[in-house]
């Protein structure tokens, strides 16, 4: 049997201490583990962000697209093309007057362009010759011109406001814009829309007739005429 062994009070303490450094180095264990953690919630937290982040960009970036289509299909779809039809010899009727052709289409936009130029040619010509090329069907026209403007010579009126009744009325081919001249008259210019462009229609401008008035009321013929009038809206009901 081994002897009874004294427990000295030191080697008590020593033993105390030596269990309270076990204690805390077992209470260190923990540390690593809990930064472990946090480390991996920061790259979870910096992986949504980055997440996040990409889709974010992928968003603006596929938006930034979809504007620059929706752009050019807008250019695009503003742009009008030009039908020619395929037209047959213009037909002249005994009377004298012209059909019109086909329709050209066109946007408003580049007609009242187009009209307006016209316009402004035809208004400052100072000759039959400089008119010829304006108008529709000049090879009709020309006997017409020339038998009005006797002398050859055509007075200048101007133009001092285009298109000064607002909106045009079209119909078909035919196109009309209020204009006011030089002199403050309030006119109506016709054009017809062609596989040339816009001509004038240079009776209507200066109200040609087969014959006058006058001659129609005095010799009543039996025949039919061609007359172009103005017609106004009036409010008395007979």
């Amino acid at each position: 049997m081994a002897p009874l062994r004294r427990v000295v009070s030191g080697e008590s303490g020593e033993d105390t201490a030596q269990a309270k450094t076990k204690k805390k180095r077992r209470g260190k264990k923990g540390a690593p583990d809990e930064e472990q953690e946090w480390a991996r919630q920061g790259r979870g937290m910096r992986r949504g962000e980055n997440t996040q982040m990409r889709l974010m960009l992928i968003g603006g970036t596929a938006l930034f697209v979809l504007i620059v289509a929706g752009m050019i299909f807008a250019t695009k779809s503003g742009k009008s093309s030009v039908n020619v039809p395929d037209l047959k010899s213009v037909s002249v009727e005994k009377n004298g007057s012209v059909t019109a052709p086909q329709a050209v289409r066109r946007s408003e936009a580049v007609i009242a362009y187009e009209a307006k130029v016209l316009a402004e040619k035809f208004t400052q010509a100072t000759r039959v010759e400089a008119i010829l090329p304006l108008v529709r069907h000049p090879e009709v026209a020309e006997a017409r011109v020339r038998k009005f403007y006797p002398d050859g010579k055509i007075p200048v009126v101007g133009i001092a406001l285009f298109n000064s009744g607002g909106a045009p009325v079209s119909h078909g081919s035919i196109v009309s814009f209020n204009i006011r001249t030089g002199d403050q008259e309030e006119k109506t210019m016709t054009f017809i829309d062609g596989p040339q462009g816009l001509k004038i229609d240079w009776e209507s401008w200066v109200g040609w007739s087969d014959i006058s008035w006058a001659d129609f009321l005095s010799n009543k013929p039996s025949d039919a005429h061609v007359f172009r009038v103005t017609l106004a809206p009036i409010d008395y009901y007979n």
